[in-house]
């Protein structure tokens, strides 16, 4: 799978929001500077950002960018989701996939299909369950943390499958 540089750097964009919050607007040109990357290309996340409300701007020598909400308030989902990157859904990939039919030819028994939906339903928990504010912290703690969410997830799916593969009791 690849993560392209738009992620990549927008995120990082946000990270500096969330470094700086508090302590008034940042500039686009001090997050490009801090970054390594063009002043044009922070402006078109942060235009992302402030169409999605997730940004606000300040005109002025002093002005700049800030995150209009608290950086624990704010999930991975919401930031990928402003920088319109959307993850595939579990359920279209029959469709997405089907070549030149309606459905995939593989629909009826699929073993594809159950590894690109677990894929995706474990990387929906963990943009849903992360925030920008987790991203603060040093990466053995932010490993820690999707750890955390992969096996709080992983464990109601071993039950279930637990309860299918037992049989069942006859009864008198």
């Amino acid at each position: 799978m690849n993560i392209s540089s738009h992620e990549e750097y927008g995120l990082r964009c946000a990270l500096q929001l969330a470094r700086h919050f508090g302590h008034g607007p940042l500039s686009a040109s001090k997050i490009a500077e801090r970054e390594g990357i063009s002043v044009e290309y922070v402006s078109k996340f942060m235009h992302l950002f402030r169409k999605s409300g997730m940004v606000s701007s300040l005109r002025g020598t002093q002005g700049g960018f800030e995150l209009s909400k608290e950086p624990e308030e704010l999930k991975l989902k919401e930031i990928l989701g402003a920088l319109e990157v959307h993850t595939c859904d579990g359920s279209s990939f029959c469709q997405q996939f089907a070549g030149q039919r309606e459905v995939c030819a593989n629909f009826q028994e699929c073993s594809i299909r159950p590894v690109w939906s677990m894929i995706t339903f474990h990387l929906e928990k963990i943009l849903e369950s992360l925030s920008l504010a987790d991203l603060l912290h040093p990466e053995i703690l932010v490993r820690s943390k999707i750890d955390h969410v992969l096996m709080s997830n992983i464990r109601p799916l071993e039950r279930r499958a637990e309860n299918q593969e037992r049989p069942r009791e006859k009864s008198l």
